[in-house]
């Protein structure tokens, strides 16, 4: 592993993050923290000043303070931000109305949504706060996600706001408020989404014009599902049966949009870009269209962490070949997390981020080790033996995690990794290819075939898989000490193999 001296963003971070973790032990007075942040920034300066250089060991000090209330502070202000919120609600208890995006359908008469807009008697507000919405069998209206609509009236507290104060702020809350809704145009109606968000609509149109391509293209519904999970992330439209299928095989990775997902993209675009621009540019016009349309991606999927996370590595990778630097994948690693942590503290308690993290950490540093195991000469059988010791090591350096929050782990998962991870690779290409060709009778028939065919060739192989005996080891009741103790473990080991190398080398 390199050095620290060589990982700048190693000791920003890691002060960083001890000020977010000391938020969920001790809450202090925002006002004397954010007093206490600008003094040291006012003390850093002046030091600065007068000392004229950066080397100083008590500028250093008080730089990594700063940077340990940054962290601390920009917490504090996110939970009382969080807080402040659905206070806001209880306090307006007559409600001329408010705005609500659906996130998540859990039935044709229920459904979250995310309030995002209220109305009082001096007019509009914005708002942050999550609602349970009920509708009656009666209505003609079924919810759908991404739908907003315009509801009259306030909303009914299902939790009481005692409760919400004693709760951890830094694990996300249930809905706290509710609504029953009878008739369409009388207690709710459906709104443009222009009405508040007029910066979104080029993503909506976007994924709604490749969602109907799709649609015309495809016959099987679970076909036209999985594609728009791979592509967006939506798994609304996938049967329960089939999510369980690929959770109980430990492919399940493949259905959250990840860095998986977005190191194809860019193999994809990539090749696409050098074969255009080969007459023109062989280095530079290639990278630079690639990274736009990685970014473009991310802003289809709203900008989701492990996204950002594998944008901002490969767009600083592919940035510092151009100019002829290198590059340093724990450095890219760092900064994004950084990067994110910086945008939103609330993240590192966010179970997709903390396994996009490690599962890339655990790439980078085990899967060398592992693939050193086994020499291999073959060419096919190093590149199956590649495929199978990054699944190890994603799978070991997320295994505490995984068990903590799913409580069961897939015993095949490396047999099963096998097939589909290429098989989603080659789904991916083959959707991008029929939107490109959507327009041309013959080859979009015959490549929608071939989809549906490999899509369904795909889910029978992990139904297969799934059922399977001991297919997967549950229920594992681990609890935060046992996960503590097994990364504390997994530390020691890679200490050893280092420790090892080096008397090795001597």
């Amino acid at each position: 592993m390199s050095s620290v001296t060589t990982l700048p963003f190693f000791r920003l971070i890691l002060i960083y993050i001890s000020g977010l973790l000391l938020v969920s032990y001790y809450l202090a007075n925002r006002v004397i923290t954010l007093m206490l942040l600008v003094g040291l920034i006012i003390v850093y300066l002046a030091v600065y000043i007068r000392s004229g250089t950066t080397t100083s060991a008590w500028l250093n000090l008080i730089g990594l303070l700063v940077v340990f209330f940054i962290g601390y502070s920009n917490l504090l202000l996110s939970i009382a931000e969080k807080t402040r919120l659905p206070k806001w609600i209880e306090d307006n208890q007559h409600l001329e109305g408010y705005s609500v995006c659906i996130e998540k359908v859990y039935h044709p008469l229920s459904c979250k949504a995310l309030i995002t807009h209220i109305r009082d008697q001096t007019g509009w507000h914005n708002n942050h706060t999550y609602i349970q919405l009920y509708f009656s069998k009666q209505s003609s209206y079924k919810p759908k996600k991404g739908d907003r609509l315009l509801i009259a009236g306030t909303p009914v507290r299902r939790l009481s706001f005692d409760r919400v104060q004693h709760a951890n702020y830094l694990i996300p809350l249930p809905c706290i408020h509710r609504h029953f809704l009878k008739q369409i145009d009388q207690d709710f109606r459906l709104v443009n989404a222009q009405l508040f968000y007029r910066s979104g609509k080029w993503a909506a149109s976007i994924k709604k014009w490749c969602s109907q391509t799709f649609q015309k293209q495809l016959k099987e519904q679970q076909s036209i599902a999985l594609v728009s999970t791979l592509l967006w992330g939506d798994k609304e439209g996938l049967s329960l049966d089939l999510q369980k299928a690929y959770a109980d095989t430990g492919t399940i990775h493949v259905l959250a949009i990840s860095g998986l997902h977005v190191g194809m993209f860019y193999v994809l675009i990539h090749t696409v870009c050098r074969f255009i621009f080969s007459s023109i540019s062989r280095f530079i016009l290639p990278e630079l269209s690639t990274c736009l349309w990685l970014w473009l991606y991310a802003w289809l999927c709203h900008f989701r962490p492990p996204i950002l996370r594998a944008t901002i590595m490969l767009t600083m990778a592919r940035l510092g070949f151009l100019i002829g630097r290198g590059s340093n994948s724990y450095n890219g690693l760092l900064a994004s997390a950084f990067t994110l942590l910086l945008w939103n503290p609330c993240l590192l308690f966010n179970c997709g981020f903390q396994l996009s993290y490690l599962a890339t950490l655990g790439i980078l540093y085990l899967q060398p080790y592992i693939y050193r195991f086994i020499p291999l000469q073959n060419y096919w059988l190093q590149k199956i033996w590649t495929a199978t010791t990054l699944s190890i090591a994603a799978q070991l350096s997320t295994l505490p995690l995984i068990l903590y929050y799913f409580k069961q782990f897939p015993l095949y998962f490396i047999v099963a990794n096998w097939l589909v991870v290429p098989a989603i690779f080659l789904i991916l290409t083959l959707s991008l290819g029929l939107l490109v060709v959507s327009h041309l009778p013959i080859v979009n028939k015959l490549l929608g075939c071939t989809l549906e065919k490999l899509i369904f060739a795909t889910n029978e192989w992990v139904c297969c898989v799934a059922k399977w005996p001991m297919s997967r080891l549950s229920p594992c009741l681990v609890n935060g000490h046992t996960v503590a103790l097994l990364y504390i473990a997994l530390l020691l080991v890679c200490l050893f193999l280092n420790i090892k190398i080096l008397f090795t080398l001597l």
